[in-house]
């Protein structure tokens, strides 16, 4: 049997979803309270736990009281695996190396915390699309609730740009918040785009795509070339 668990913790108001190695227990410490869930509101709602074939998905709402602060509230996400390698010995393997690549992503950050100049950031592209690719994946396994290979195939963030109904133009920024904050200090010295963490990413004039496209390209997946279709970095 390959047996081993994914835990995804994230804020419950929003922010990051990042990997733990397990949920807290309450029953020693009065302040905090952990409660299993058993629904989640969605098109369509959903009943917890959830049995899936080859693994079990549980969702626990924690909240640590504080005397000086307000109550820190969390939500994890449990995926527990189980998979018959004898009858079912691909599925074992995916997962398993599901688990390994997800596993490198606490190294992969502590790599990027130390960037501390553009130069650097486009040294260490490949990192930083690796870094990327896995956090994106996590966004979509706490999202389906599952670990399905559609779900599961890393991928980084694509170049895109985004035009809202108010009328500007966002590109959405990284998910790394040194990689994101390097790459905003470019923009705005180049006076070529400005971050805005309400948006989500760096708003730009059309007449600067192109400009976005070249200092942001080592931090995004740049799909392959059409050359019948009309690209940013024309402009």
């Amino acid at each position: 049997m390959y047996s081993d668990s994914i835990i995804i913790k994230k804020y419950e108001r929003g922010g990051a979803k990042v990997l733990v190695d397990d949920v807290p227990n309450g029953a020693n410490n009065s302040r905090v309270n952990v409660t299993e869930m058993n629904s989640e509101i969605g098109k369509p709602e959903l009943d917890f736990p959830v049995l899936r074939t080859n693994y079990t998905v549980k969702k626990h709402r924690v909240v640590r009281e504080s005397r000086s602060i307000p109550s820190l509230k969390y939500q994890f996400k449990t995926f527990s695996l189980d998979v018959d390698r004898e009858n079912n010995p691909e599925e074992a393997k995916r997962l398993e190396q599901l688990t390994e690549t997800l596993n490198r992503l606490p190294d992969l950050k502590d790599q990027l915390d130390e960037i501390d100049s553009y130069e650097a950031l486009v040294d260490a592209s490949d990192d930083i699309r690796a870094h990327e690719a896995l956090r994106r994946t996590l966004k979509k396994i706490w999202a389906k609730n599952s670990v399905s290979s559609y779900v599961t195939i890393p991928n980084a963030r694509d170049f895109e740009i985004n035009q809202y109904s108010q009328g500007f133009f966002v590109i959405p920024h990284p998910f790394h918040n040194g990689v994101r904050s390097i790459l905003s200090e470019r923009l705005e010295d180049e006076d070529i785009a400005s971050h805005s963490l309400s948006w989500g990413g760096y708003i730009v004039d059309p007449s600067n795509f192109s400009d976005a496209y070249e200092v942001l390209k080592p931090a995004y997946n740049i799909p392959e070339r059409d050359e019948n279709a009309v690209h940013f970095s024309d402009y």
